[in-house]
């Protein structure tokens, strides 16, 4: 390196003295010069880091880049000086810089306690995060997915480079000394670091105890990146040993459970994560067995997935005195072929092209003739599948699933920014800037719950860093600073505190304040009202519409979910997804058969009969693809698979939230119209109110239902629940004279047939109220309040819930 010129010498000192503002500004266009090679480049600066002695500049084109300050020419080090000392406007904080963290932001005086305007929630006492920046979003019909060769020829030939590059964990290693969250972070994982070296490595686990949680692959998740920032920030020799120790003992597997993409999926992305990490803690020989493993234990498995062809023998190796026998079958579900442009993106399918992308950067010097393959098929899938989050930011399989696969993106795109110097414009797409906004409407005032509609396994968020990594991007919508865990078991799945340490920022450092109480997702037709966004025990309720032909639809339209006092009353009864047999996510018969999937197991309007005007036998025009399926038979009282719902009315004031559902296509064989109406009524004593309008065709006897835990009674027009200490009485404020009953769900009912159920129906009640004259027009009005008195509520006309726009 050459010595600094006098100028350099004396302005450095000064230009890092200034960076402790760490500014973020926008600055005038200009030619910026590496002294070394004489390069330029045209672009603005962003903002400077004084911990990693860097500066983020941005071209023209939206694409950033962050340089070391001692690469820069006299003339540029003058610039950021003088730029520094002026006055700084007010503007939207920068995005994370590629390959290094945001510096955390001291942390400004806590404000007063103020009143909210109008329409807009109180903001929280503690130290805000910076404003939200401005993103320009691609709309997803024109976003345009990279090429798989463009990709991997835009990878620097340096490591590490996922997620970070070694400037990055400088960074990070920097944080971390001064930083107070990341301080107690890093003594966290050193010393959940402590207990794993006591343990041996990861050893297979081989049949069905791979499906209960306890694979590998997913601890794998958690032990990479958990040793990667030990190490990196530590310097231990022991965190690399264990990781190189570990990962030649998944290399040396049989297999990672090929029939399991998901499972499958996570070993390649971990394997590539530590190649990649921890290349330098393997000699030649370790690296080969682990290259080996990547390429035929894990591209071979999810390509053959992909492109619908079946597993290749070098996915499953002989197992110790067992000769292997090829696998002519298929890999199971639809197959899909990569040029195949029509339809969602998959869950699964997101998560097998995201760890070929990953498997393809980390090999692309070692092996680039299986690494630009695995790009080419990755990049398709992928790029095409990122628009499963337009245009509102839920995932188009529900909650659950999407924060699944945003895990994926937050890796891949921290990733291609590292290691490339760009995202490819995956960041801009449609429906993820507004991911973060979605995560936290759809989720209950205890921050915890979730509105879990449709074929998920969880009614919760686990992957927190996943919230850090969309602030770093978009802002902080509105959730709360970050709290950095205690240690964890070793055992720990997953990125868990890994992830909280590589996607820490400033926005999640401080406190976000919300734009509404309410929500309402037109893409995904849900709406969600609360009465507090600080109250941890406030009222949450969750109304749905939606498409039943969607892939991981239940036939739900019009469920809801009800959370007061710090409990959810109104439950989802989670899913069979394809555990139960004969079951997939794909609109299928099998549906109608399980009642968690079908019409009967929701909170929803429940017909029996076959319906006034069954012209068609009990079957659904249209509801299945066109030259795909045969037409589906449609059991007396379920929604068709081809009936959609749509929101037809929303209102947020500050002391009411309204929503209304029109779900007359989905009862069109029982009632129509039908619509249901939700409205949240807030102020000292909140309580909310669902309200049915519907026109009875036959005497189909129908009733309203909802599914709960909680310990009922009841009582002509009123039942008490019981549950955690609190009461909620439900109350039916019309037609008068009607009356609510509870039943308790048996795994004895055959009915129900348990048989093929997945989970127990132990504990769980429905809540039912009947319409005895069915025939003809009737509104269904039921109040729900905390404590045993009802509210003083009247029964207003949907039509003049919401008043129409002039």
């Amino acid at each position: 390196m050459k010595p600094l010129s006098a100028m350099n010498r004396l302005l450095i000192p000064t230009l890092l003295l200034s960076l402790l503002l760490s500014v973020t500004q926008a600055q005038e266009v200009r030619q910026w010069t590496d002294k070394a090679t004489g390069k330029q480049i045209e672009a603005s600066m962003v903002s400077a880091d004084p911990k990693a002695r860097t500066v983020t500049i941005q071209r023209k084109d939206g694409q950033s880049f962050t340089l070391p300050v001692d690469r820069l020419v006299d003339a540029d080090l003058a610039y950021i000086k003088a730029s520094l000392s002026a006055p700084a406007p007010a503007a939207p904080a920068a995005p994370a810089a590629p390959g290094a963290p945001p510096a955390a932001t001291p942390a400004p005086t806590a404000p007063k306690t103020t009143a909210a305007p109008a329409g807009k929630p109180a903001a929280p006492v503690g130290a805000p995060a910076p404003p939200r920046p401005a993103v320009v979003v691609t709309p997803a019909k024109k976003f345009k997915y990279p090429a798989g060769g463009a990709i991997l020829g835009a990878v620097k030939k340096v490591r590490p480079r996922m997620i970070y590059t070694a400037e990055g964990f400088a960074a990070m290693k920097a944080r971390s000394a001064s930083d107070p969250f990341s301080q107690k972070l890093l003594a966290s994982m050193k010393a959940t670091g402590e207990k794993l070296l006591e343990l041996p490595e990861l050893v297979q686990v081989r049949g069905e105890a791979a499906r209960a949680g306890s694979d590998p692959s997913s601890k794998m998740l958690f032990h990479m990146p958990l040793l990667a920032v030990l190490n990196y920030c530590e310097g231990d020799p022991r965190w690399k040993d264990y990781a190189a120790r570990e990962m030649v003992s998944v290399a040396s597997f049989t297999n990672w459970h090929p029939e399991e993409p998901e499972i499958c999926a996570q070993f390649l992305w971990s394997m590539s994560w530590g190649y990649d990490w921890f290349h330098d803690a393997m000699n030649e020989e370790q690296r080969k067995k682990v290259r080996a493993a990547i390429r035929e234990l894990g591209i071979d498995a999810l390509a053959a997935h992909l492109k619908g062809e079946p597993l290749p023998p070098t996915t499953k190796r002989p197992e110790p005195g067992v000769t292997a026998t090829p696998d002519k079958n298929p890999p199971k579900g639809k197959a899909k072929k990569a040029d195949d442009d029509d339809g969602p993106v998959s869950t699964e399918e997101m998560l097998m092209s995201g760890a070929l992308l990953h498997a393809a950067i980390a090999l692309a010097d070692d092996e680039p003739n299986t690494a630009g393959p695995a790009a080419t098929l990755g990049a398709k899938f992928f790029g095409r599948g990122i628009k499963g989050f337009a245009p509102d930011g839920i995932w188009h399989e529900g909650l659950f699933s999407g924060d699944k696969v945003l895990d994926m993106v937050a890796s891949l795109i921290m990733t291609l920014r590292s290691s490339s110097g760009a995202d490819f414009g995956l960041s801009t797409v449609e429906g993820l800037p507004q991911a973060g906004v979605a995560r936290m409407h759809l989720t209950s005032t205890n921050r915890r719950d979730i509105f879990n509609f449709g074929d998920s396994e969880r009614s919760d968020l686990s992957r927190n860093w996943v919230t850090s990594f969309l602030a770093s991007l978009y802002g902080n919508p509105g959730v709360p600073a970050a709290v950095a865990p205690g240690p964890q078991s070793p055992d720990g799945t997953f990125m868990g505190m890994a992830g909280l340490m590589l996607y820490h920022n400033p926005h999640i450092a401080g406190y976000g304040t919300a734009d509404t109480l309410d929500a309402g997702f037109a893409g995904a037709q849900v709406a969600t009202l609360r009465s507090s966004w600080t109250d941890p025990k406030g009222y949450f309720v969750a109304l749905k519409g939606g498409d039943n032909s969607k892939d991981g639809a239940q036939l739900d339209l019009g469920t809801f979910v009800l959370d007061a006092g710090g409990v959810r009353w109104g439950i989802e009864l989670g899913a069979e997804g394809d555990r139960a047999p004969g079951m997939s996510i794909a609109a299928t018969a099998k549906k109608f058969e399980l009642y968690r999937e079908n019409t009967f197991g929701q909170n929803t309007w429940r017909f029996k009969g076959a319906g006034a005007d069954d012209d068609d036998k009990g079957k659904a025009k249209g509801n299945a693809p066109k030259g795909k399926a045969p037409v589906i038979t449609v059991p007396p009282g379920n929604q068709p698979h081809d009936a959609t719902a749509e929101i037809i009315g929303f209102s947020s004031t500050p002391d009411k939230g309204m929503a209304l559902v029109d779900l007359s296509k989905a009862y069109s064989r029982y009632a129509k119209p039908l619509t249901r109406g939700v409205m949240m009524v807030r102020g000292p004593k909140p309580f909310v109110i669902m309200q049915d309008e519907l026109k009875v065709k036959g005497s189909s006897e129908p009733a309203w239902i909802m599914h709960t835990r909680a310990e009922v009674s009841t009582n002509g027009n009123k039942a008490v629940l019981k549950s955690g200490g609190q009461t909620l009485t439900v109350t039916v404020l019309s037609p008068a004279g009607a009356s609510i009953f509870s039943e308790a769900l048996s795994d004895d009912d055959k009915s129900l047939k348990t048989s093929e159920q997945v989970g127990s129906f132990k504990g769980i009640s429905i809540l039912k109220i009947p319409l005895t004259d069915p025939k003809g027009d009737h509104t269904v009005t039921v109040s729900f309040s905390l404590g045993e008195e009802p509210p003083a509520a009247a029964v207003v006309p949907l039509a003049q819930w919401i008043p129409k726009k002039k």
